[in-house]
């Protein structure tokens, strides 16, 4: 794929490409206000089931399904912070405890066991299926900010995998496009600025269906939350917020991550002495 023609690809930028979510995420808010009654759609300023939708409504519908497919897709921050622990040694380990891959695949078959289970039941295993689905973040977050993988392959112990990943794309990615050696000048490596431009549209397309799919399990687990029998329109609202509070907490430590790569950029050469070099 050339630059130039990429310029024009209008439905390569972010905007087209996160588009079909966000008007899934109003299909996921409209289904989800039809279980959880008048109360809730009330509470959410949203109009009566049978009532026509005027311009106001919609403009909410629109805001809360960007809303819904922003907060399900916050799985998919943390997995692509945490890359560097997956592709290991230049290929996929695929261990079913940290894989983002692996975990979204158990988490949509669990999310449509769960229409076979009681409601009552439904309830407590959302929950605790949010929780685990954010610890398993949690840990690989903790894994990348911690040098445990370092010091196997030579490099100094102190400096956490994700700042030598960081580091590593940021130096490759920076070679010129032009390079001296002994004397002779090489051609221009076209090739690289190619190649990146691929994988980055191959992973930001990905994203769209990645986060798609994580829609459609916070959906499934908002369900299960609504549709518990004799909760009230504001403690379904409660109930909801805290599910995609859990949902939401492995996301807000990915500040955590990119505090420790500034203050690790800012400070290297002066604690070391030198720049981490990635043998």
């Amino acid at each position: 794929m050339n630059t130039e023609s990429g310029t024009t690809r209008w439905w390569e930028y972010y905007l087209p490409r996160y588009l079909m979510p966000s008007v899934a995420g109003v299909v996921i808010v409209n289904w989800l206000c039809s279980y959880g009654g008048d109360g809730m759609r009330s509470l959410l300023l949203l109009p009566p089931r049978g009532t026509p939708i005027d311009a106001t409504s919609l403009v909410l519908f629109l805001l809360y399904g960007n809303l819904f497919c922003y907060v399900a897709s916050y799985p998919v921050l943390v997995f692509h912070a945490t890359r560097v622990i997956d592709f290991s040694d230049g290929r996929w380990p695929a261990r079913p405890l940290i894989d983002g891959y692996i975990i979204t695949v158990v988490l949509i078959a669990c999310v449509f066991w769960f229409r076979y289970v009681p409601p009552e039941r439904r309830y407590w295993l959302a929950f605790i299926t949010a929780f685990i689905v954010a610890a398993i973040q949690i840990r690989r977050l903790w894994i990348v900010l911690f040098p445990r993988f370092t010091a196997r392959r030579g490099h100094d112990g102190s400096v956490s995998p994700a700042y030598l990943y960081a580091y590593a794309v940021a130096r490759r990615r920076g070679i010129p496009e032009t390079e001296t050696k002994q004397g002779t000048t090489n051609r221009r490596d076209l090739w690289r600025k190619e190649f990146m431009d691929t994988y980055r549209h191959l992973r930001e397309h990905g994203n769209s269906a990645f986060i798609f799919l994580l829609e459609l399990a916070l959906a499934a687990l908002t369900y299960c939350v609504i549709t518990t029998p004799g909760q009230s329109s504001a403690h379904q609202i409660g109930e909801v917020g805290l599910l995609f509070a859990i949902w939401a907490i492995p996301s807000a430590f990915v500040h955590l991550l990119a505090q420790h790569l500034e203050r690790r950029f800012s400070r290297y050469e002066q604690i070391y002495g030198r720049s981490p070099g990635i043998r």
